[in-house]
């Protein structure tokens, strides 16, 4: 809390504005005295956040631009300036020197604001309301905060007419109280936000900081496999990697053949100069379970596989083990899977009070109630930092095109009863507590062809029969190249929560997850 009082005594002291400054008992001609908004007008020209038109005028109707909303952000976070005069403008039409230049390159950097395409900034256009709540809940996430909360339920009657990608940060803001409804209940979401509207919600904003508590954000678990050229660039949001370099040989001991656990060093440098906190557990089993179980008895065996794996996380500098078993072969193992489990977590305990790090010992495991019946849940749940729950491809070989990986039950008629949310709600009935899951996302699609449209007109496509393609699409390559693109139209499903594409020329219809349907994933476990 010192922090934020501290940035709220702060911001009562700054003294540059979008132009030239006003004394706090400045009068604008064009501003009443009983207008609802006078009151925000004056005490953003008292801090130098807004300006007036002129010298006697603050023309309230004007429009808010781009350029003027992220100026005033990085005025409220105390940027300075300078340090970012010598760095690269990411966007061709921001020009040099102008005054909201580097407050553009701290927002781009800081994931605060994005281009209006990829080398178009924008600063002249007006931002809308949409736009407005978007960037403002942008920067309190930026600023890992969670604002307190004055109206927990806002209806507005427009909105249905919010673009998906504004939705949740519209409503977020309402939420807050940055933004209300007007006389007849509606946002007016694209409407262009004028200055007078600006000012209430920047006011709104600052105050709201003077409460607003740290942010617990949700923890984001990555798999990649080593075997693969490692081309990513960027870690900076991700919190634990689950890096697979080897194979398991049941061959001679240690069982474990090593492949690619040099590809860890090599990316070692950049990985903890974008992100510090980081953190690489060693992941095993997935790619031969049947040897990765012959590894399991008897008990030397076992606890020799152990020894390997203890050591693999000492030699490379790993930060724990995850075990990739998602399917056991051998139902009578068993017992001896939670054995190497109790010794894992026995050695990794040892390990850190050694040196003074924490380990962590994770695994992955099957949404639906098999894997009650595959593993000792609660023996394993006394053992694991957290359960990775695999709960995509839910439907796939169904004979319709159905969302792969919902967060809510699909609306087919004898479809229900499986989704992430039935998985999570599955598990937390079993005593397994919500700290300890992890909900699967697949980045990845399932696409079907042969998909005729169907009387749905809002979700073309979705629940009619069609051929599952056995190939998918990377989200990287969804977002450039098919996500209303190239005859896609992206179609919400707001019973399931889950995104899909179709395409009515070809009748392709393709299941994703994208930042909507995933943020009601990680509402699941919080």
């Amino acid at each position: 809390m010192k922090k934020i009082i501290c940035l709220i005594l702060c911001i009562l002291m700054l003294v540059p504005a979008l132009g030239s400054s006003f004394a706090a008992e400045k009068v604008f001609t064009d501003v009443r005295a009983d207008a609802w908004y006078a009151e925000a007008v004056y005490w953003n020209v008292a801090r130098g956040y807004f300006s007036g038109t002129s010298e006697t005028t603050f023309s309230p109707n004007g429009l808010f631009t781009r350029a003027q909303i992220v100026t005033v952000l990085g005025q409220i976070a105390e940027i300075a300036p300078e340090d970012y005069e010598e760095k690269n403008i990411p966007f061709s039409d921001v020009e040099e020197g102008k005054y909201y230049t580097p407050y553009i390159i701290w927002a781009k950097e800081k994931g605060v604001v994005s281009g209006k395409s990829e080398n178009e900034f924008a600063p002249r256009d007006p931002v809308t309301r949409q736009e407005i709540c978007a960037i403002f809940m942008a920067f309190v996430d930026y600023k890992d905060l969670a604002l307190a909360e004055v109206n927990p339920s806002p209806v507005f009657a427009d909105q249905g007419k919010i673009s998906s990608w504004a939705k949740n940060a519209v409503i977020s803001a309402a939420k807050a109280g940055l933004i209300t409804g007007d006389n007849y209940f509606n946002v007016n979401p694209k409407d262009n936000c004028s200055r007078k509207e600006a000012a209430q919600i920047v006011k709104r904003l600052v105050e709201s900081l003077a409460t607003a508590t740290p942010e617990e954000k949700p923890m984001v678990v990555a798999y990649m496999n080593a075997s693969t050229q490692l081309t990513m660039s960027e870690f900076e949001y991700i919190d634990v990697i689950n890096f697979h370099p080897a194979v398991v040989s049941h061959y001679a001991a240690p069982y474990i053949h090593d492949v690619y656990s040099w590809r860890y060093e090599t990316m070692r440098e950049t990985m903890y100069a974008q992100n510090p906190d980081i953190k690489v557990l060693f992941t095993i089993a997935n790619n031969n379970l049947q040897t990765f179980e012959r590894c399991l008895y008897p008990y030397e065996n076992l606890y020799s596989f152990g020894d390997a794996l203890l050591a693999k996380v000492k030699d490379y500098g790993f930060d724990g083990i995850d075990i990739d078993y998602e399917f056991p072969t051998t139902p009578s193992l068993k017992a001896n899977f939670v054995m190497l489990m109790e010794y894992l977590r026995k050695g990794l305990d040892e390990m850190g009070k050694q040196n003074g790090k924490d380990y962590y010992l994770t695994m992955a495991v099957p949404g639906g109630a098999w894997a009650f019946e595959l593993f000792d849940m609660p023996a394993l749940a006394e053992v694991v930092d957290w359960f990775n729950i695999m709960n995509y491809d839910i439907y796939c070989n169904r004979g319709y095109a159905l969302h792969h990986t919902p967060p809510y039950n699909n609306t087919l008629e004898g479809m229900q009863g499986a989704s992430v949310a039935d998985d999570i709600a599955l598990y937390v009935s079993k005593g397994i507590s919500k700290d300890k899951i992890v909900p699967g996302l697949g980045m990845y699609s399932r696409r079907w062809h042969g998909v005729e449209a169907g009387d749905n007109t809002a979700l073309p496509g979705l629940n009619m029969p069609g051929q599952v393609d056995t190939s998918n699409i990377h989200y990287s390559e969804l977002i450039y190249l098919y996500v209303n693109r190239n005859g896609y139209t992206r179609y919400w499903d707001d019973a399931a929560k889950a995104p899909d594409l179709y395409n009515a020329e070809e009748k392709i219809f393709i299941s994703y997850d994208d930042l909507e349907s995933v943020s009601y994933k990680a509402d699941l476990v919080t």
